[in-house]
């Protein structure tokens, strides 16, 4: 029988680490993005960068 990887906290996720990953180019782009687009995207990216919290919190 083949065993299963068990992570032991939720950073050892891959859901994680590429959700954490998506966090950062997120944060790249929005840098380099007009000041006047910068208020209307700023609050949908907060709401996807929430993921990692989702993930954290279970």
């Amino acid at each position: 029988m083949k065993e299963q990887y068990q992570p032991s906290t939720f950073e050892d996720l891959e859901v994680y680490q590429v959700a954490r990953e998506f966090r950062k180019a997120m944060y790249r782009i929005a840098k380099r993005l007009p000041a006047i687009e910068k208020f209307g995207f700023a609050s949908q990216v907060r709401r996807a960068l929430s993921l990692t919290n989702n993930i954290a919190e279970g």
